[in-house]
């Protein structure tokens, strides 16, 4: 009977070491914790990609907490992440959706920010979802065929430019070309040589054109500045002039001058008319006379 009493006490305490071993290995790998004073931070994502409750939450790499709870909406996800005490998050914090590693796993990196004040958390903040391979593989296959043909282009260019690479004339006129481009660079260095000294005497004799001119400006200054007023003045009563000319033709075809009145006045212009013919007729009476029997003077 005692030996009975003793193996149920076995039992009992087997049991109830693999009943706690069982709950802290669950608790670990729930990220359960006895400790009430742990923050809990709301996020909002438009995707999650595979992000699961339990799921680990890095600062600068290093685990300060876990995913608690996952509430999806109709455009997004909210995302609760349950985090240590001793975490220091800022108000410009920025937090991202990453891979865990090549299996595919995904984990909430948090960047703290670098603000004075201190991140408020009893509001909902955004976070941004980075990508990872399953999402780069579907963008690359939204532009396969945009990368086969390019691909293709990229071939058919390959093969033009090997044509015409391979081509005898082309090689030709390519090694013609580079034989007169050494033909000329070397001619261009003999000229230099040969002209060396012409070509020093032509900058020193540019230089000293360049000084000479400029002393001579500076010499003249006042004389060139004289020259200049008095163009400008020139200028000026040339313009006046031409607006005195302007006027008086002005005044004379509105006949409000003496020249005017004189011109466009037909009672004036009718007599000198008049005048001219009598002159005419007298000319031509005293030139009948000359040639006929003279001068007939009737005076009396």
């Amino acid at each position: 009977m005692r030996d009975n009493r003793k193996t149920e006490i076995k039992v009992g305490i087997t049991v109830s070491i693999a009943i706690i071993i069982i709950i802290l290995i669950f608790g670990w790998a729930k990220n359960l914790s006895l400790n009430s004073e742990r923050k809990i931070l709301t996020l909002k994502f438009n995707s999650i990609a595979g992000l699961d409750v339990g799921d680990g939450v890095m600062i600068n790499g290093y685990k300060m907490g876990y995913v608690n709870d996952v509430i999806i909406k109709e455009n997004y996800a909210l995302i609760k992440v349950n985090l240590d005490k001793e975490v220091d998050i800022r108000e410009d914090a920025k937090f991202s959706i990453m891979m865990l590693d090549l299996m595919g796993g995904k984990k909430i990196e948090i960047d703290p920010g670098k603000s004075k004040q201190l991140i408020d958390y009893s509001i909902v903040h955004e976070g941004d979802f980075l990508g990872d391979i399953s999402t780069a593989m579907a963008m690359l296959s939204s532009v396969q065929s945009d990368m086969v043909d390019v691909i293709r282009e990229i071939k058919v260019t390959l093969t033009n430019m090997n044509s015409v690479i391979a081509d005898d004339e082309f090689n030709k006129n390519l090694k013609q070309s580079i034989n007169n481009l050494k033909l000329l660079t070397r001619n261009m260095n003999n000229f230099l040589q040969e002209n060396r000294m012409q070509l020093q005497i032509l900058i020193n004799s540019s230089s000293e054109l360049v000084n000479n001119t400029k002393d001579l400006l500076k010499q003249n200054r006042t004389v060139i500045d004289s020259i200049l007023a008095n163009a400008d003045n020139l200028m000026k009563n040339s313009s006046l002039l031409l607006n005195r000319l302007n006027e008086f033709a002005k005044e004379t075809s509105e006949s409000n001058n003496n020249l005017g009145r004189v011109l466009y006045d037909e009672k004036f212009m009718m007599d000198l008319k008049t005048s001219i013919e009598q002159v005419k007729e007298l000319t031509q009476i005293l030139i009948e006379q000359l040639k006929g029997e003279g001068l007939n003077l009737d005076i009396f």
